[in-house]
């Protein structure tokens, strides 16, 4: 299995050349973001995909589905209740 690569050139040229976020972050509201700020966060969820959602993609493919039923994996869970008590979130079967 291959592993994923986030497309980061491409999204940072639509960021930038196409949606011209520069008109975003120049705005009051924003002034705090910039273009390095995007970049990061950017970067952060390219690890994040690669890290942990890509390896959960493999197992999805490794396993596949038999008669329409589809297998459950272990991932990492946090119930919406449970955000303020992140002692319930771990992995789990799904």
């Amino acid at each position: 299995m291959s592993n994923y690569t986030a497309p980061l050139k491409e999204i940072n040229f639509v960021l930038n050349e196409v949606a011209d976020i520069s008109r975003v972050y120049n705005q009051a509201r924003f002034a705090e973001s910039n273009a390095e700020l995007i970049a990061s966060i950017l970067e952060e969820g390219a690890k994040f995909a690669s890290g942990v959602l890509g390896p959960l993609n493999t197992v999805g493919d490794l396993i596949g589905s038999h008669s329409l039923v589809i297998p459950s994996t272990v991932a990492w869970v946090c119930p919406r209740a449970s955000v303020l008590q992140p002692w319930k979130c771990g992995p789990r079967r799904i």
